[in-house]
């Protein structure tokens, strides 16, 4: 009788453990879950913020080369960078140093997406820049419109692309290190760097008071440039700079490159 009854209390004791144990196992799933979880959008934030840190330190670069060319432009080549609604492409004529001249073309065009991004070129999670679905895009803020990739208008299975491009170079002169292509997918890590940049001008006029004689017209070009990244959401976000700059040049004042 007394080896029945410990029998008993081992069989209880081992039943007992069991069901702690499915419960510990539970926990484990639960809290794994949860961490997991917390993982994926600590690691999907920090992607979208690295991206967008990317894209604004690209576009002040781009920024830059765009504000000397301006600065630099002949003051009897003066003339609008753009007289239609949007312009997708348009040529500064600048100095160089020395004396010399030469031209620098900004313009956007599409490329269709590398093989390392079919990912995000097709499929449930596929990146579309055409009209249609960019005009769709959340807009909390102005920054988050975008105007020249909507006028580039790419097909499905394509990205915009900004291109810069010299124009008869004067020999002997060292020029600036203009980039050729931006973004180049087609290697490196594309995840934490933007996915597709375009820039567009437009022109608008302004009356300034001008003493005994009247208002004076101004032109004034507006440039956008644009760069996209993939947002924690896996979906666009747009970051813009804007630059507005005179196509007159009322003092006559030629600025000069060292």
């Amino acid at each position: 009788m007394q080896r029945s009854e410990g029998s008993r209390d081992g069989d209880l004791q081992s039943g007992t453990s069991l069901v702690e144990l499915l419960i510990a196992m539970g926990i484990f799933v639960i809290v794994g879950y949860f961490a997991s979880t917390f993982y994926n959008r600590v690691t999907q934030s920090d992607a979208e913020l690295s991206a967008k840190s990317s894209a604004q330190a690209e576009l002040s670069r781009l920024n830059h080369f765009l504000d000397k060319d301006l600065k630099f432009r002949e003051i009897n080549q003066l003339v609008s960078l753009c007289t239609n609604p949007i312009c997708l492409s348009f040529t500064i004529k600048r100095l160089a140093p020395g004396g010399a001249s030469y031209s620098v073309r900004y313009g956007s065009s599409c490329k269709t997406f590398p093989a390392s991004m079919s990912k995000y070129s097709n499929g449930p999670n596929g990146i579309n820049f055409s009209k249609g679905s960019l005009e769709n895009l959340p807009s909390p803020t102005t920054n988050n419109r975008t105007q020249c990739m909507r006028a580039l208008d790419c097909v499905a299975g394509t990205y915009p692309v900004l291109n810069i491009t010299v124009l008869n170079p004067p020999p002997s002169v060292t020029l600036p290190q203009y980039p050729t292509e931006t973004p180049n997918l087609n290697g490196g890590r594309f995840a934490f760097n933007i996915v597709g940049a375009a820039i567009c001008a437009s022109q608008s006029t302004s009356s300034v008071v001008n003493g005994p004689t009247g208002p004076t017209n101004i032109l004034q070009d507006h440039i956008m440039l644009e760069a996209a990244i993939i947002s924690s959401a896996n979906s666009l976000r747009i970051e813009r700079k804007e630059t507005v700059f005179s196509s007159n040049n009322l003092a006559k004042i030629q600025m000069l490159p060292n």
